[in-house]
């Protein structure tokens, strides 16, 4: 409340105070023996009663001590305060001499003063007198508006007006106030003085000048509070719609933002960016205002570089690349207003960003081009097009090793800290908002807003302009789950209307059935007596969703608001309760969309519904969004492996059934010069290490035979997945130790039977008792040497020796395998 204030009330009803100044004599003079009696009662000691009838002065002052014992006899919180008040009163009048009738609202004002009355018993006393006799409203912080209100009009029909502006206010289906001691007790001084300077105690006489009258009185603190009660009055239909517009004005700088005052850049400069910028509307103003500092700051470096150019039509072909030149190496802050917000790291000057670049060239491009494309006037002169010898594409562009910084870095968070916030989200409750002095909207209101932002991939600006009814809820009785099993309604599909964006106009997007259920408690919730608002891209009035108390959702709330709320919801802050930083930055609200998007991708949505949900129009874009999984990338890779592969085979069912030892599957090998295929029969063939000598095998089939079982009755094409062969892993030691190479002495497979040979071109292995036991023993020791090959050192003794002894065995065996069988000697 602001200090004491004085405001002349003109009488605009037929309402009777309880007490009518006409009954008493007014005069605004003093007799002579009303100043005697005067200063006589003045100068009495305070335990002497003033009011003794038998008293001379008593009588003499009749005419002034009855209107203000009435006043007292009205009833306050102050009984015992009327002898001294009288007194307070008679010396006043005798200082002033005149009495109270005649007083201006200055002596009210100061004879109220804190230094001159001693009691606030007295204060509250002279501004009901003031009020009910004197036609002024006095008030301050020592006595509120209520007080006054409740002795001039009662209490209970003071408090039967104030709860019908309090039920549209504060009700669920009014403006949706919540309420609380303060609200309430601003509000309740907002209309009680109202009241009071209409003179009357009924809302419905209030008119567009008592509540101006009373907001000249309340100090800035208790505006808002005003402005709910005028927006009540409106909607009972008391007030006219225009009486906010008159009654508080439009917001307004006074003047259009691209005006600019420093003398950093030229006039004619100036004046031809104003121009371009003003007569410019089809982008949006972020867009402009963002343009016209790029210009700006081009017209700083023509005034310390190039003073003599002024205009753009100066401009030529090594002016331009020489801006382009200073652009490419101009440091972070260089040329900048003072009041931008750079914070410099460290010491050392930092480069500019290739996108600050870009965007710094493309605005003065843009520039030039309008120019040639529209006649602008210019100091009066005739408006013409800027006729240039040079292509502002060609010697505007960003440079080539400039655009190949530009690459696709998506900022998307850490698996777990996303679960985190998306469990936050989800079990959102009054007491994390309780702990949060910030969150002053309803837990609804939150709870839409945080599901939103992280299951929906929408940008801030497109939750913040969603509309009354943006989701909607879809079921067909065809559709079945992977089973054929029909789904019951309760699994339906939701959907969210996203507005009209930057790259489309509206489209469904999918959400998850809680967000909806989420979205439309809170549009249950959400006040209905709110204004539909233009929207800035559609132009047209909008009944936006989180509309709340007459206010869209701010621009910065889910940065400031809600991510810090689930953040600490969340765990994720540091001992300050300030959210935490990953390697990337701050999480932002523009961060769930690359979230979502990775996270998607890694669980096998394709790129074209990604880029449906984010809202984009071309998948070149998706790269800004969308981090491949390296994980997901390498397992794919290893999926092609050469060495691990797919081979196409012949089963044979009815070779199985027989049960004789025939092969029953045969693997493709490929097909021969004459285009016919080859196949192997060997059972061992997905870990044969052999495969490059396949045609010198006992199990190779060639191409007679091998169409001969492609065509046998029953039989089935398979896939067989071929795994990555056994690999020595330990190639150093066996160049440093004695140059053997183990792999080369592995046996091939053993021929199970007779049955499995079909190479009529080599001989059958020999069933040498010997060389059996031979080959066996090297399988063991060769198993041995794997397994050790890890553990020990390679030149220990046990490794030498193990060594030697497959070098010598595999010698003999090689011996023993080039003797001629004995039934061919």
């Amino acid at each position: 409340m602001n200090k004491s204030r004085a405001v002349q009330i003109e009488t605009t009803t037929d309402w009777q105070m309880p007490l009518s100044p006409e009954r008493y004599d007014r005069s605004a003079t003093l007799t002579t023996a009303e100043r005697v009696a005067l200063a006589d009662m003045g100068a009495l000691a305070s335990q002497q009663h003033l009011l003794l009838p038998r008293r001379p002065s008593t009588q003499i002052l009749t005419r002034l001590t009855q209107p203000l014992q009435d006043v007292y006899d009205l009833g306050h919180t102050y009984p015992d305060a009327c002898i001294p008040f009288l007194r307070y009163m008679y010396q006043q009048m005798a200082h002033l001499e005149k009495p109270f009738w005649a007083w201006s609202r200055e002596d009210w004002i100061i004879a109220m003063l804190p230094a001159q009355s001693t009691s606030d018993g007295i204060r509250a006393t002279m501004r009901v007198v003031a009020y009910l006799l004197c036609n002024l409203l006095i008030i301050d912080d020592h006595f509120l508006s209520y007080q006054l209100a409740c002795v001039a009009f009662g209490t209970q029909c003071v408090q039967e007006q104030y709860e019908r502006l309090a039920c549209v206010i504060f009700g669920k289906d009014g403006l949706g106030y919540a309420r609380g001691q303060r609200g309430e007790s601003r509000l309740r001084t907002a209309v009680t003085l109202a009241l009071l300077s209409n003179r009357t105690p009924y809302i419905d006489a209030i008119t567009f000048e008592s509540l101006h009258a009373a907001k000249q009185v309340l100090s800035k603190d208790y505006q808002y509070a005003m402005h709910w009660m005028a927006r009540a009055l409106v909607y009972l239909k008391i007030l006219e719609k225009d009486t906010i517009t008159k009654l508080f004005g439009v917001h307004s700088e006074g003047t259009v933002w691209w005006d600019y005052t420093k003398p950093d850049v030229d006039p004619r400069w100036l004046a031809w960016v104003q121009t371009y910028i003003a007569q410019t509307n089809r982008y949006e103003e972020r867009y402009r205002k963002s343009t016209f500092y790029q210009l700006i700051l081009a017209g700083r470096w023509l005034k310390k570089y190039h003073p003599s150019v002024t205009v753009p039509e100066q401009w030529d072909e090594v002016l331009a690349q020489e801006y382009v030149t200073w652009i490419c190496s101009a440091k972070r802050g260089e040329l900048v207003s003072d009041l931008a917000n750079i914070q410099e790291p460290t010491s050392i000057a930092q480069t500019l960003q290739a996108s600050t670049i870009e965007r710094r060239l493309g605005a003065l491009k843009l520039f030039f081009k309008a120019l040639q494309r529209r006649a602008y006037q210019i100091d009066g002169k005739p408006a013409q097009r800027l006729a240039l010898s040079w292509s502002p594409d060609e010697l505007l562009a960003t440079p080539e090793n400039i655009r190949r910084q530009r690459i696709p870095n998506p900022r998307n968070l850490d698996h777990a800290w996303w679960q985190k916030l998306t469990w936050a989200a989800a079990t959102l409750s009054a007491k994390d908002l309780s702990s949060n002095h910030s969150a002053y909207l309803p837990l609804v209101y939150y709870r839409a807003v945080g599901l939103l932002w992280v299951t929906g991939a929408r940008r801030s600006d497109e939750i913040r302009r969603l509309k009354v009814g943006c989701v909607s809820r879809e079921w067909a009785p065809e559709m079945r789950d992977e089973e054929g099993n029909q789904l019951e309604p309760e699994e339906d599909l939701c959907y969210v209307r996203v507005p009209v964006n930057k790259l489309q106009g509206e489209f469904w997007a999918p959400i998850p059935t809680y967000t909806a259920d989420a979205i439309e408690a809170w549009e249950r919730l959400r006040p209905k007596l709110q204004d539909a608002r233009i929207d800035r891209k559609e132009n047209k009035p909008t009944d936006y969703l989180f509309l709340m108390r007459d206010q869209l959702m701010g621009r910065d709330f889910l940065n400031r608001s809600v991510i810090p709320l689930l953040c600490k919801a969340a765990g994720l802050v540091d001992e300050h309760g300030v959210p935490l930083r990953d390697t990337v930055g701050k999480i932002t609200s523009h961060r769930a969309r690359s979230t979502l998007a990775t996270w998607l991708r890694s669980n096998g949505l394709s790129l074209t519904y990604i880029a449906k949900l984010l809202g984009h129009t071309d998948l070149k874009t998706l790269p800004w969004y969308l981090r491949e999984d390296k994980y997901r990338f390498a397992r794919a890779i290893r999926q092609h492996n050469p060495l691990e592969r797919m081979v196409t085979a012949i089963l044979d069912p009815e070779a199985l059934k027989r049960g004789t030892g025939e092969p029953a599957v045969f693997y493709y090998l490929g097909y021969g010069a004459d285009g016919r295929p080859h196949m192997c029969a060997s059972p061992d063939y997905q870990t044969c290490v052999h495969q490059m000598r396949c045609t010198e095998c006992e199990m190779h089939v060639d191409a007679e035979q091998a169409e001969v079982i492609s065509h046998r009755p029953g039989v089935l094409t398979i896939e067989v997945r071929i795994p990555t062969p056994p690999m020595v892993a330990d190639l150093l030691n066996q160049e440093e130790e004695l140059g053997v190479e183990i792999t080369r002495h592995l046996p091939a497979p053993e021929v199970p039977s007779p049955a499995y040979h079909f190479n009529q071109t080599t001989l059958p292995r020999s069933s040498d008792p010997e060389l059996h036991r031979m080959k066996k023993e090297l399988e063991a020791l060769t198993t041995e040497w794997v397994e050790k090959e890890g553990k020990f050192d390679m030149r220990s003794v046990v490794m030498k020796s193990l060594k030697k002894r497959i070098a010598n065995l595999a010698a003999r065996i090689e011996v023993q395998e080039s003797k001629p069988p004995v039934d061919q000697i």
